[in-house]
């Protein structure tokens, strides 16, 4: 039968084709017909911008309309058109949150993407519900498709377990003296968050490492990632010190500086760069948490770097989301203007900005030959984003293909971003609980878009390859992101045995994902430019422009599924993608956060204070500055008075005093 004709095609037709693209194992669990919009949101009667209850929300054009069949397997949900010429693939695990209401004799389904998309279904089976839930929300780590999904697929037979730490910290030249790379955590004794090596100054002892890891929230102890190959200055992660209200010294953790001046061999003093507000390392005080102090911590600089917490970062995605999923698809200069101050407004990109800031003062500190230790609170999060964007600009061979692989295996997966717990695929994630999700990868690859976009030549990989990363970060079909920690992964999911990589996907598909801009000698080394440019927003993620084209359903194959194959636009989807596009670009030159006279907008820039409390003095960006003696400097975005961080500290003193994070209490995990 040909997919392309007009003509409606009949059910049993269209399951013998679905069945044709599915996998062995993957069978049908659900088929019903069905209605859907993408975008366009059908809300509830009587609830807010619903106007009579029977159409999209107030402000809302949707971007696909279609009436068809719904197909539900254990991996997917397919969306076929009565013609089959128009089919849509949503991963199960991609869904955020849905409600569903019963509207006449049907059942409207809201559903909410974590990929910015919303998706309404109208379908006349309550059983949908049911099957929903059973599916997109698994109630634990083994449930998620990953593990199912390997014994289905197959792909080219290659292992995506690529990373080997000893073979990277090799090419770093971190196995040679002054340095070694330690095994004493190869049963996650010392710290379970941490990889099983890392390494550490090789004139260090066993009971000395154990000590460090004593002396800092969550046993995160300073661990080198990164060392320059001219200069000798390293990069040191760790999580924040356990100081309190009794200002605990660690005499190993100061020693520890000291080690590192030898190994640097210069007279600079070393930036401690904590990535939070001062107010907020305050308040981790009141908890056994804190920030070193330059009296105890000789020949040292403290930086703040003012970058907020979950709690902000989420905020500022939701009203992105609703910015962005609840839009008119119009051409006006007066609705651009409007949408781009929305834009604004959601602070998205300040937060991002700051990110960048922090991440650009360790590029230029480390070049300049200066030594930086980075923390936030436990130091998987926004530390995370810091460090490992800075060796993106530092160490050229990150930028290519295969180092920017290795460097989401080093920095995030093996030092113990918390994926399952911000993402929401950990336990009792079928009770929406939003209190410790945050899109804090999704900065950090967004960020990655606009240093691809600002160096189009620099990079080996192209967007695609962020894209396919962020829709499988979503999807829970191979095992990278799955858990909070390497142990995790290891231990108890088993997934280099039991789930495939993403990186298998990737390099089986090499070719899909490589920049023919890329130039290996344009920037050979450094990336020096100044990183005040326009940020510009994501439109293939934000506003979806790809996933907007559809395929029909004979080349809707698992593997076009997987990559996101598009076929090419048509005339009906063309000038919407258009619009967008035209609506991306505009509020990228009309409304950058670069712009200085607007209105009470965060910049961030160094602001100097001693600890005896001298008035701040504020430059407009993070400077280049080589600090060669004991001070504290700490950064902030601007002069306003922070509302918000008072109602954090009151937080912080209705818990007590209590250590909460020695690293054995996994009642909390948020980083303040």
């Amino acid at each position: 039968m040909d997919t392309s004709s007009s003509t409606t095609t009949s059910l049993d037709s269209l399951k013998d084709q679905v069945s044709s693209v599915l996998l062995p194992s993957e069978s049908l669990v659900y088929t019903s017909s069905a209605s859907w919009s993408i975008f366009g949101k059908l809300e509830e009667e009587g609830s807010e911008g619903s106007g009579t209850g029977t159409g999209t929300g107030a402000g809302t054009d949707p971007c696909i309309e279609s009436h068809g069949w719904i197909f539900l397997t254990k991996y997917r949900i397919l969306l076929v058109s009565k013609t089959a010429d128009n089919c849509l693939t949503v991963h199960w695990r991609a869904i955020r949150k849905f409600k569903s209401a019963e509207r006449k004799k049907s059942i409207v389904m809201s559903i909410q993407l974590k990929d910015i998309r919303f998706l309404t279904l109208v379908v006349d089976d309550p059983r949908i519900v049911n099957v929903f839930q059973e599916f997109a929300f698994p109630t634990t780590q083994k449930e998620n498709p990953a593990f199912d999904f390997f014994g289905a697929y197959k792909g080219d037979g290659a292992s995506g377990w690529v990373y080997d730490p000893i073979a990277e910290y090799k090419r770093l030249g971190l196995d040679k003296d002054p340095f070694t790379i330690t095994d004493l955590n190869k049963d996650y004794s010392i710290c379970d968050t941490y990889p099983d090596v890392f390494v550490v100054p090789s004139c260090l002892q066993s009971k000395e490492i154990k000590k460090l890891a004593a002396a800092r929230t969550r046993s995160r102890m300073p661990a080198i990632v990164w060392v320059h190959p001219k200069t000798k200055a390293i990069i040191v992660r760790c999580s924040q010190p356990k100081v309190g209200l009794i200002h605990k010294r660690h005499e190993v953790d100061e020693n520890f500086m000291s080690i590192v001046n030898d190994i640097t061999g210069n007279d600079m003093a070393i930036t401690i760069l904590d990535l939070r507000p001062k107010i907020n390392a305050q308040a981790n005080m009141m908890t056994g948490g804190g920030f070193e102090s330059t009296k105890n911590y000789k020949n040292t600089v403290r930086e703040f770097h003012a970058i907020d917490n979950i709690h902000k970062v989420r905020d500022a995605w939701k009203k992105l989301h609703n910015l962005c999923s609840r839009q008119r698809y119009t051409s006006s200069e007066e609705d651009n203007k409007k949408w781009g101050e929305l834009l604004y407004h959601s602070q998205w990109f300040d937060y991002t900005r700051l990110i960048l800031n922090a991440a650009t003062r360790i590029r230029d500190l480390v070049t300049a030959g200066g030594s930086c230790f980075v923390h936030c609170s436990d130091g998987w999060d926004r530390t995370a984003q810091a460090v490992s964007l800075s060796q993106l600009m530092l160490d050229p061979y990150y930028r290519t293909l295969n180092g920017f692989i290795i460097l989401i295996e080093k920095e995030w997966c093996s030092f113990g971003h918390q994926f399952a717990l911000r993402e929401g695929n950990g336990k009792d994630m079928a009770k929406y609980n939003e209190g410790q999700r945050a899109p804090i990868f999704l900065q950090f690859i967004d960020l990655v878009y606009q240093l691809t976009t600002q160096f189009p030549t620099a990079f080996e990989f192209n967007k695609s390859l962020l894209l396919l990363i962020m829709t499988h970060f979503h999807s829970c079909l191979f095992g990278n992101f799955l858990g909070n920690s390497e142990k995790e992964r290891k231990e108890e999911l088993e997934v280099t045995t039991k789930t495939h990589s993403l990186w298998s996907l990737v390099n089986q598909h090499s070719k899909n994902f490589l920049n023919a801009s890329y130039s290996a000698t344009a920037f050979p080394s450094v990336l020096s430019s100044p990183m005040d440019f326009d940020f510009s927003l994501w439109g293939d993620y934000f506003l979806n422009t790809q996933n907007l084209s559809k395929l029909p359903l004979h080349q809707l194959t698992i593997e076009n599924s997987l990559l996101g194959v598009k076929r090419e636009r048509t005339d009906i989807d063309g000038p919407i993608i258009k619009k967008l596009e035209e609506r991306v670009k505009k509020v990228r030159t009309t409304y950058s956060p670069q712009v200085k006279d607007r209105k009470n907008m965060p910049r961030a820039g160094l602001q100097s204070s001693s600890e005896n409390g001298s008035e701040d003095v504020i430059r407009e960006r993070p400077s280049t500055i080589n600090p060669t003696r004991s001070e504290d400097i700490h950064v902030d975005r601007n002069k306003q008075k922070r509302h918000t961080e008072p109602a954090e500290l009151d937080e912080i003193k209705k818990q007590g005093p209590g250590n909460k994070s020695d690293g054995k209490d996994d009642s909390s995990h948020e980083e303040k």
